[in-house]
């Protein structure tokens, strides 16, 4: 094969050819589709197209996707080849010196081995009548520093100095200009002319192509969903999530949707029974949902969900899984370190219909748990003590049914905040009260607070750093060790 080496010239070509291929993001990851088919690619990689062929370069290599044939090539060897870009059947790529023109037709038409390369350097700037008269500002034993004024500008030239016989101050002549402030050759006065170019530019080296698999579509299982049930089994849900042990409606769930040909109930089927089943079979049968939480299971079924960092974002995608009956099935949410945003939609759809057990860090998200499931819930977690209008919120009677209620306390807190977010708690009756802290060790400055307002609130219990505070008729029982547990029994007594 032979390449073309465009010495010093390095611009991309203008402009791009159309490529059927895009290359986006997909949640954590990157995705190239093209006619229908799809893979990923590492986050760090470009895409270059041309009509039938993507070139994908990244750290490792490039990887060449011909949409016509199944698998790609990985190409090595060019590690040290910038693309650019693809004009008139050529790939441009530049060198620190110029620009490499490799012919499309060569890249497809690679088989697997060993190639060798021939590189034929061309010039596009040069002009051999160039002539000037310069002067070696510095030398040492091995490089010389030449200033050079041309009517192309001013330039800071590196000769060989043992090669040429060049001191400080020697006077020479720099001739047929390759590109602006590189010179074919240097004339010193009573010696031959000789080569003073002192770019590296290779004429041959070897390259080397592999045939891979094309890694597997990171959106795969995105649209295989599971259209809701008739309207009059519907609460056949509710019962799944109303009752974690209620095994004969888990029954009767997964054998209808076998006899509606679903490919996941054979999975559910298989985890109910208590078989082992590989992440592979777990995650293809939770389709969308796979791509938006991470699940956990409970009696065949999904029944736990927590959000991932960074969900998909596009709409096909998020139509998926709002319509998708397995969304149904969740009894417990978080947002966790997912998109708050992308939580708050969730939760305003209503297609978390079975949920019982709910991650509410503030206001927001209880406003729209009044609206959407008044009286449902049974557990309110993650909800942020520092939110004076959460705290207020606590008391509405949409969440008349709760029993459990998790405060996060502030990692840093004055004892005026104590005051303040303890006097804004409403009364709770018969609920369970947990606080947790963020940072490692609980807040005392809050513990004496909450506790004297233990019967006020009228909560069923009180949990502060391992230490259990119960109501029986006037008496309060206090269970654990610590200071925590010593303010408490001294306020019990």
């Amino acid at each position: 094969m032979k390449w073309t080496f465009a010495a010093g010239v390095s611009a991309p070509p203008r402009p791009q050819p159309a490529t059927p291929f895009v290359l986006g993001r997909f949640g954590p990851r990157n995705r190239l589709a093209w006619d229908g088919e799809a893979c990923e690619v590492r986050r760090d990689a470009r895409l270059v197209g041309w009509a039938d062929c993507a070139l994908v370069i990244d750290p490792t290599g490039w990887l060449l996707i011909d949409r016509r044939v199944a698998g790609a090539k990985r190409i090595e060897g060019l590690a040290a080849l910038a693309v650019v870009g693809v004009a008139d059947g050529v790939l441009c790529a530049t060198t620190g010196h110029g620009r490499v023109e490799i012919p499309l037709a060569d890249l497809e038409a690679l088989v697997p081995g060993k190639h060798e390369v021939e590189l034929v350097a061309t010039y596009p700037l040069r002009d051999p009548s160039v002539r000037v008269a310069a002067k070696v500002l510095v030398a040492d034993s091995t490089r010389a520093l030449v200033p050079v004024r041309t009517t192309r500008g001013t330039y800071e030239v590196m000769l060989d100095s043992k090669a040429l016989g060049l001191a400080s101050g020697t006077e020479l002549v720099l001739g047929d200009e390759l590109w602006p402030g590189e010179f074919a050759y240097a004339e010193v006065a009573g010696q031959p002319r000789r080569p003073a170019s002192q770019a590296s530019i290779p004429r041959s080296f070897s390259i080397t192509c592999s045939p891979v698999a094309r890694s597997a579509d990171p959106a795969l299982g995105i649209t295989a969903t599971v259209a809701p049930i008739a309207a009059d089994h519907a609460p056949l849900l509710a019962e799944i999530t109303a009752d974690p042990d209620d095994d004969i409606a888990r029954a009767i769930l997964i054998d209808l949707l076998a006899d509606r040909g679903e490919p996941a109930a054979a999975t559910f089927a298989l985890l109910r029974a208590g078989k082992k089943v590989g992440a592979g079979k777990r995650k293809a049968a939770l389709g969308p949902l796979a791509h938006y939480f991470e699940i956990e299971f409970h009696r065949g079924l999904p029944w736990a969900a927590t959000l991932v960092r960074t969900p998909p974002d596009d709409a096909p995608s998020l139509a998926a899984l709002l319509g998708d009956l397995r969304l149904g099935l969740l009894a417990r949410v978080r947002c966790h370190n997912g998109p708050l945003a992308l939580y708050r939609h969730l939760l305003a759809s209503r297609a978390l219909g079975g949920l019982r057990h709910v991650e509410a860090p503030g206001h927001e998200e209880l406003a729209i748990l009044s609206d959407t499931l008044p009286g449902q819930l049974v557990e309110l977690t993650g909800v942020r003590l520092a939110n004076g209008l959460a705290l207020a919120m606590l008391g509405d009677t949409a969440f008349s049914a709760v029993r459990h209620i998790e405060l996060v306390a502030p990692r840093a807190l004055t004892a005026a905040q104590a005051v303040g977010y303890a006097a804004a708690l409403p009364a709770l009756p018969l609920r369970r009260l947990s606080v947790v802290p963020q940072g490692p060790t609980f807040p005392l400055v809050l513990a004496r607070r909450l506790i004297p307002r233990m019967r006020e609130l009228e909560l069923a219990s009180l949990e502060l750093a391992g230490v259990t505070l119960s109501r029986a008729g006037a008496r309060i029982d206090v269970v654990g060790e610590g200071p925590v547990a010593d303010l408490a029994r001294a306020a019990a007594s």
